[in-house]
């Protein structure tokens, strides 16, 4: 307890106390352009998912999601933009200096919030998944897994489909 007091009766003497605050806050918008190669009009269904990775988590979550149905006409291209809301991550820095007391400087930092972990991107026609596009191989793979797809909609925190007729 003797340290104790001391840290304490030294506090008094503190100098210069610094702190700051960063909150970034970023989102990705996706491009899809799916064409039809075939020679008659096709309906195609679009999800897209975006996913986040919270600090201090070891695996990414679902933070967006949605889907949009597409007429394409023979050999047309049709294109849409999949926007992911945004994701905060903040960072919360403090150093303290007690002049010549003997006490040493402090400092602390605090990380809080997400950051982004990648975009999968599925196409279907007739129910059947017909194109994959993904920002690294491991979540391509997984956007080819049902199960592991179905895990990734259940463990979500914010499932928002988002319908759209075109």
């Amino acid at each position: 307890t003797a340290q104790k007091n001391y840290l304490n009766s030294t506090a008094k003497y503190q100098e210069d106390a610094y702190s700051s605050t960063r909150t970034r806050q970023s989102g990705t918008d996706l491009q899809i352009a799916v064409r039809n190669f075939g020679q008659t009009p096709e309906t195609a269904q679009v999800e897209w998912y975006f996913l986040a990775k919270a600090v201090g988590a070891s695996n990414p979550h679902l933070h967006d999601r949605g889907e949009q149905e597409l007429q394409i006409g023979p050999g047309r291209e049709e294109k849409l933009l999949a926007a992911c809301k945004e994701i905060t991550f903040t960072v919360k820095r403090k150093a303290t200096t007690y002049g010549d007391s003997g006490v040493l400087p402090t400092s602390s930092q605090k990380e809080s919030g997400a950051k982004q972990a990648g975009w999968i991107v599925r196409v279907l026609a007739e129910g059947e998944l017909v194109a994959v596009k993904a920002s690294s191989r491991t979540l391509e793979e997984m956007a080819r897994d049902e199960e592991k797809l179905r895990a990734l909609r259940k463990g979500g925190r914010n499932d928002r489909a988002q319908k759209k007729k075109k």
